[in-house]
């Protein structure tokens, strides 16, 4: 719809400069028909282009945008993944369960695999889960020694929001990463699986 309006201004703005110049044709002749066609030719084509970008951001807004504001939000996205995964596999371990399936884990978490795959690997290079024989996931040490604000690092792995600028949203953005680790510093994952007492 935008191309077509816009190709129909072109039109009319193409028509009434070749009736009302006659200059090019006078300086030019006939090579200068040919001009004013490459030129006419540029034209439509830019706005065939900026109409297929229209129709584009028109039926793929979500994922433009995600793309393009996927930085202000990744860092802290991964972190709080990281612990939710972390915390699911440290439930299943603490039920006695010998280990989690990944497809129970996805059914949990409602992550897609790949997302899911990516925080198991960072878990697992953290020294934070171990895959058993059968497949099944399980924390890779006691839940006491697991600290919540060293697992927490393992998504810190984009740069920190304030040196993408300096916003108001990207600066509270900037607070709440810094605040997490404060918040958690010297709770345990047991400590964090502990059902809550209830005020008497």
């Amino acid at each position: 719809m935008v191309a077509a309006a816009l190709w129909i201004a072109a039109q009319r703005c193409f028509f009434l400069y070749a009736n009302a110049s006659v200059f090019y044709r006078t300086v030019f002749g006939a090579f200068g028909a040919t001009l004013v066609f490459l030129v006419w030719l540029y034209v439509l084509w830019a706005i065939i282009l900026i109409g297929a970008e229209v129709a584009y951001l028109n039926q793929h807004l979500g994922i433009v945008l995600r793309e393009r504001y996927m930085p202000l939000w990744k860092t802290m996205l991964d972190q709080r993944l990281i612990l939710f995964v972390l915390a699911r596999i440290g439930e299943a371990f603490a039920r006695g369960e010998a280990g989690i399936e990944f497809d129970e884990l996805r059914r949990r978490t409602a992550l897609r695999d790949s997302d899911l795959e990516e925080i198991i690997e960072q878990l697992r290079q953290g020294g934070y889960v171990a895959g058993l024989e059968d497949g099944r996931l399980t924390v890779s040490r006691p839940l006491e020694s697991i600290a919540l604000a060293d697992a927490l690092g393992l998504g810190c792995q984009t740069a920190p929001l304030a040196d993408e600028g300096n916003g108001p949203m990207r600066r509270a953005l900037a607070n709440l990463d810094q605040a997490l680790p404060a918040a958690l510093q010297g709770m345990s994952l047991a400590d964090w699986l502990k059902p809550e007492k209830a005020d008497a």
